[in-house]
């Protein structure tokens, strides 16, 4: 029994560790007015080789305003110029209904936060005209 308790006491501690503080350091709010063609528009350069090689994105909003034809929106990632190449979706499309303003978002702890593939930069990503878009986001580089 004295073994059993001596075992518990030296590794206890380590099973109950609190988890690394995770802090968002960075941030980025991108406001479109006027109507924007649908593509992609980047938010987040990729990052420089030589340094930290992800993005962790640990919460995001968008809002657009709706023309009268509905279409899709969401966060991407990919390389070159807008996210042109290797173009993916980080989050699920959303969609609102004909001139209306709808949004979606999310907040993350550091083991939720969205991984954005290595080297790749962050977009946004329309899928038809929108009248307005608006875009934060809070992300760290690691």
């Amino acid at each position: 029994m004295k073994r059993l308790l001596l075992l518990l006491a030296l590794f206890a501690p380590a099973a109950f560790a609190q988890q690394a503080q995770f802090t968002c350091s960075n941030a980025q709010s991108l406001t479109l007015t006027g109507t924007t063609a649908a593509g992609s528009l980047q938010l987040i350069a990729a990052p420089a080789f030589g340094g930290p090689a992800n993005i962790f994105i640990c919460s995001y909003t968008i809002q657009v305003t709706q023309t009268a034809t509905p279409a899709t929106f969401y966060l991407s990632s990919g390389t070159g110029t807008n996210c042109g190449t290797g173009n993916a979706p980080l989050t699920a499309p959303a969609t609102g209904s004909a001139s209306s303003s709808p949004s979606i978002g999310g907040v993350f702890t550091s083991d939720g936060a969205i991984k954005v593939p290595a080297n790749n930069a962050v977009c946004l990503t329309l899928g038809g005209t929108m009248a307005a878009s608006s875009v934060n986001i809070r992300y760290i580089l690691q």
